[in-house]
């Protein structure tokens, strides 16, 4: 190999590891995106939809009752998960903390209550099941098949 070749080389072998280092970064921030987030709720509930800010509100206790006049139950998994942490940031587009605090808030004034919070995905699916109003989230690949429970379109 000649002396005129080797910087060409060695530019192109610099392009293809900031190749690689590039579609790295994109494959490890495209990874806890690929989980899907299910918005679940009672079967008895009369809606299909929710809009985003309508689920903001009723997560974050503004809103007690659904558009169809049902008082709602909101479930929750603990704050640290990583399905709570990515239900807040994905879907209601708040961050957990910021969820947090409103709810301390509003229990502390007396205005409000906070969500009832629930240790696993299926406590989850069982209490949302067992309660007329009752509104929760899982996370995962895997399509709800519980009839006990019906899933809402976030729109």
């Amino acid at each position: 190999m000649s002396p005129a070749a080797t910087p060409r080389w060695s530019g192109l072998l610099r392009l293809a590891c900031v190749g690689l280092w590039a579609l790295g970064v994109v494959a490890a921030r495209a990874a806890p995106d690929s989980a899907a987030i299910q918005v679940i709720a009672h079967p008895a509930l009369q809606i299909e939809t929710i809009t985003r800010n309508d689920l903001r509100a009723i997560f974050s206790m503004r809103a007690r009752q659904f558009r169809d006049g049902q008082m709602a139950t909101v479930f929750v998994l603990p704050d640290q998960s990583e399905p709570h942490r990515q239900f807040s940031k994905q879907t209601l587009q708040l961050l957990p903390y910021v969820l947090r605090d409103i709810w301390d808030q509003q229990v502390f004034t007396g205005t409000g209550r906070a969500p009832v919070v629930v240790q696993t995905r299926e406590e989850m699916l069982k209490r949302v099941a067992q309660t007329t109003g009752g509104i929760g989230y899982i996370v995962g690949n895997d399509y709800v098949t519980n009839e006990k429970v019906k899933t809402l379109d976030v729109r």
